[in-house]
């Protein structure tokens, strides 16, 4: 959820847009999740009970659950909903923005499934098709002054990401300082979280989960990381720099 608030928008408006636009997407994702649930369960026990463990049937589940995960933000908006019920919070004054922030004071499942649902709201808005292959203007002049350049920028964020443990982000972020920092989060951690080592604004994050990029590239998270560089949305980067500092 972002907390900009549009031209000519008093921050009541604002905030009610932002209920309303949470409480459509629940509905919409509800149904979603229960597919998700459903398909997820029988993939689970068919490969627990059934198969023998051998390469071929790992790499069969993988395919199968890579598919099923195409619902996983469904799944995370969802029982965010549910433990925004649970702990009582009140979408109409309280941003998910300032819940992430304050992490540490929330369940498990706040903090998973509300991290879940706000990084992969992210990540689809930094990716368009046929973006520019660079940033340009304040932003690509704040790279070159934290990084050296624009290719030591790639390299540093890709390697966070290609060096994450098992499941997380890789993100680009305007720290406490107001400077850009690259780092990764584990699992659905991102950098708004106070038990997050990695503090800042999220500018781009990227999914390293291996269901993200199973289907078309296995285990080969290099290969998937180098591609989505062809992606990445700079306009909208841009902007939440801006708005960062």
């Amino acid at each position: 959820m972002a907390e900009e608030i549009a031209a000519g928008q008093s921050e009541a408006e604002a905030q009610a847009a932002l209920h309303a636009r949470w409480v459509a997407e629940i509905k919409l994702y509800e149904r979603e999740a229960e597919k998700w649930e459903t398909r997820g369960k029988k993939i689970i026990k068919r490969y627990k009970d059934e198969r023998e463990p051998n390469e071929e049937n790992r790499i069969r589940f993988n395919v199968l659950w890579s598919n099923v995960n195409t619902l996983a933000p469904a799944a995370y908006a969802k029982n965010l909903a549910d433990a925004v019920a649970e702990e009582k919070i009140d979408i109409r004054s309280t941003s998910l923005e300032s819940v992430l922030r304050s992490a540490s004071k929330h369940s498990a499942k706040m903090r998973n499934n509300g991290g879940g649902h706000y990084n992969h709201e992210l990540f689809w808005q930094c990716m368009r098709p046929g973006s520019a292959t660079k940033p340009s203007g304040a932003l690509a002049t704040a790279i070159d002054q934290a990084f050296g350049s624009f290719d030591a920028f790639k390299t540093q964020f890709s390697d966070a990401g290609k060096n994450r443990f098992g499941s997380g982000w890789a993100w680009l972020v305007v720290n406490n300082d107001k400077k850009l920092q690259t780092g990764s989060t584990p699992n659905q951690d991102n950098p708004l979280m106070d038990v997050s080592d990695l503090k800042g604004t999220p500018l781009l994050g990227l999914d390293v989960w291996e269901h993200a990029y199973y289907l078309k590239y296995q285990n080969k998270r290099p290969d998937y990381i180098n591609n989505w560089w062809n992606l990445v949305n700079w306009d909208f980067v841009q902007k939440r720099f801006e708005a960062a500092l």
